[in-house]
């Protein structure tokens, strides 16, 4: 419910500036990041049980809990190399690669070959994959 109401609130107000964002004389990357921080921390109230779960994990966002809780989570996980790694990789694919719209306009058969290569690997990717349930069966 907070979720909703959060962001029924924000397009009630990006409605009444006329679609104009409030940050709309920002440069496009920190109009980017600003967006990507609200949708952030207002996911948070989507994806949690309820709403004391949902501010201590705002609270470990910010790091305003407790630093042993969960300290060696970062560290372990995202500080890996093998994370670095792709997430290195994944900066220099978004950018950098050509916009797919942009790309795929013309297809080609290399082109294509490409496309459906990713495809697979997409699938193959999601069949080793943990147990994962979608998210809207919780509700």
């Amino acid at each position: 419910m907070i979720w909703g109401g959060l962001h029924g609130l924000l397009l009630a107000v990006e409605r009444l500036r006329g679609k104009a964002a409030f940050y709309g004389n920002f440069p496009a990357p920190l109009r980017v990041g600003v967006t990507f921080i609200i949708v952030l921390i207002t996911w948070v109230f989507f994806r949690a049980t309820d709403l004391p779960h949902a501010v201590r994990y705002l609270g470990s966002m910010m790091a305003l809990g407790d630093p042993q809780e969960g300290a060696g989570l970062l560290d372990g996980i995202m500080y890996g190399p093998y994370y670095l790694g792709t997430f290195l990789l994944a900066a220099i694919i978004v950018w950098s690669a050509p916009q797919p719209w942009h790309w795929t306009r013309t297809l080609t058969a290399p082109k294509a070959a490409v496309v459906l290569a990713m495809l697979v690997l997409s699938v193959v990717m999601l069949t080793t994959q943990a147990f994962n349930p979608f998210i809207y069966f919780i509700f």
